[in-house]
């Protein structure tokens, strides 16, 4: 292999010589100095928006600020002040061991496991993720654990939580599974359609609630059936113990430690809130009777039909954010239409003669529609990809053919505006049609995949980062694949010339965007405080900051970050 990829690097070499001119770099000389100026700059924090695909430019104290609201002024959270994770570490390290002698895992995945035996331990970093639809901007607070004493144990969990998940029976996967049981669903005129939100899930699932949740859920699912060893409950939950309750993590260089709620971030987080949250909406179910029809839930989302009159629907609504203490609901509801997931649900034409409601595309407000750049350095197959893909979706969600046809003639429209041209983007819309529709809703391709797959062996994959200068990687491979496939040995361990795979190459979002916040030794002048565009919106930055003037500019065209004009 090394032979045929030497010979390869070669003669893609002696090509980029040859070709040099033809290539330019994506950023110019100035953009590439405010980008290295701006990664010094600690006075501001630059920040994925929680929503609409956009950046988030913030000054630091405001930010800091926010921050220490949430922190400071709420139930969830208490300032410890000293590092515990070498300790959580070594508790892990102690249950897994134990584990292990008892025969509950095996040598392979203790190891795995083990934080002594993968590297230093890192405490987690809190960061926020800029609300810039509310005013003020508040902040999602996410966790990120990556390296810490918890990682592995809670991707260990995760792995036996979700098909117990799938079995619930309000549990609907996706969009299509949701379209799916809609249209197959006849309605009585009256019905009334409701859409709920459960307000900060994440943060307000009582721990010993959790703990209880789980371990009821394991108990009753052990006919599940697993690839590996299931290990018996009481090791499992002492696992969830520790990473609920020793969830310390640092933010502006202090050390607070969570005390209600599961961190967004943690792995397993979703599955035990949504098991947690499962015991809650029975009881919520319970309370209307027969008053629902359908009641499906999408973790924090939920979706009811109510055959009874309004002024019930009220009163229900009240008696629901009476059930528990801190997992409250917010509703929406309309005779005629509601979102959910990224649908709009309403009583259309096809109610009319039919009684199943229509559907179409939902569009947030914050969509900036930053699609992938046409410039962006992708190989030419992710562009067709993601077009196709989209328009897939188009057609899933949107039950007539004059939504699906509005919808995806802007779609055309914002991606001129992001540097395709038509005819590249009519060759590949060209190939699938609305009349699919039925074929494209049925097919689980899941269930599909996990057979063909079942019992193949997984193919070989040549993996690099892609770089559109190297051009005839595939064609290089192919033609020497006779040094591998006439050598009696390497003919047996390779039998077929390999996939050829690319990694995402890295973006300006990756270079300025980091959880960690920096201390602020050695930084440039800060920005003036309490100005509109620091308190409002971060896509406004002061016009007489040169460097963010260039940044905007950089961010507009990053398909990563997505700057809105």
């Amino acid at each position: 292999m090394n032979q045929i990829t030497n010979k390869a690097g070669q003669r893609e070499d002696r090509s980029h010589v040859r070709k040099h001119d033809r290539y330019r770099d994506n950023l110019g000389t100035g953009e590439r100095r405010a980008m290295a100026s701006l990664k010094r700059n600690k006075h501001i924090v630059i920040k994925k928006a929680d929503k609409g695909n956009t950046t988030a430019v913030m000054n630091r104290k405001d930010y800091i600020t926010e921050g220490k609201r949430q922190l400071e002024s709420s139930e969830h959270y208490c300032y410890t002040g000293t590092e515990i994770n070498q300790d959580t570490s070594k508790t892990v390290h102690t249950i897994l061991r134990e584990m292990y002698e008892k025969k509950e895992i095996d040598k392979d995945t203790f190891e795995y496991l083990d934080p002594n035996k993968n590297g230093p331990i890192r405490t987690p970093e809190l960061y926020l993720l800029p609300k810039i639809h509310k005013n003020p901007v508040k902040g999602r607070p996410i966790i990120s654990g990556n390296g810490s004493a918890t990682e592995r144990i809670g991707a260990f969990l995760d792995y036996f939580l979700i098909p117990i998940v799938k079995r619930q029976n309000t549990y609907v996967r996706d969009t299509t599974e949701f379209i799916k049981i809609i249209e197959q669903t006849r309605l009585p005129k009256h019905a009334i359609l409701v859409s709920g939100d459960i307000t900060s899930m994440y943060t307000n699932v009582p721990h010993q609630e959790a703990l209880d949740a789980v371990r009821a859920a394991l108990e009753n699912n052990s006919d599940l059936r697993y690839d590996i060893k299931r290990p018996k409950v009481d090791y499992l939950i002492s696992l969830l113990n520790i990473i609920l309750k020793t969830n310390a993590f640092k933010f502006d260089r202090e050390i607070w430690l969570q005390i209600l709620g599961a961190a967004m971030g943690q792995i397993c987080s979703p599955e035990v809130c949504d098991i947690t949250v499962h015991d809650l909406e029975i009881k919520v179910i319970e309370k209307a009777g027969q008053k629902i029809l359908i009641w499906l839930r999408y973790r924090d989302d939920v979706f009811i039909i109510w055959l009874d009159t309004e002024d019930n629907l009220k009163t229900f609504m009240v008696e629901a954010n009476q059930v528990h203490p801190t997992l409250k609901f917010t509703w929406e509801y309309s005779n005629q239409s509601v979102t959910f997931l990224d649908t709009t649900i309403f009583k259309g034409t096809r109610f009319e003669t039919e009684g199943i409601l229509d559907i179409k595309i939902y569009t947030k407000p914050t969509e900036r529609y930053q699609y992938l750049h046409r410039n962006s350095s992708h190989p030419p197959s992710v562009f067709k990809g993601f077009i196709k893909g989209e328009v897939l979706r188009y057609i899933r969600n949107c039950s007539s053919k004059k939504n699906f046809e509005q919808k995806r003639d802007l779609f055309i429209n914002k991606l001129t505006e992001r540097g395709y041209n038509l005819q590249e983007i009519h060759k590949i819309t060209e190939s699938v049609e609305f009349s699919n529709r039925d074929s494209l809703l049925n097919k689980d391709n899941l269930k599909q995949k996990k057979k063909r797959g079942a019992n193949k062996t997984p193919p070989l994959v040549f993996t690099t980062t892609y770089n559109p200068h190297i051009t005839g990687l595939r064609n290089a491979i192919q033609k020497n694949w006779r040094l591998i496939s006439e050598n009696e040995n390497l003919c047996k361990v390779f039998p077929k010339p390999p996939l050829i795979a690319y990694r995402k190459t890295k973006s300006i979002g990756d270079t300025l965007v980091k959880a960690k916040l920096d201390p602020l030794e050695n930084t440039v002048p800060n920005l003036p405080n309490g100005t509109e565009a620091n308190q409002h919106s971060a896509t406004q930055v002061t016009e007489n900051d040169d460097m963010l003037s260039i940044l905007v500019t950089m961010l507009k065209s990053d398909p990563d970050t997505g700057l809105t004009p």
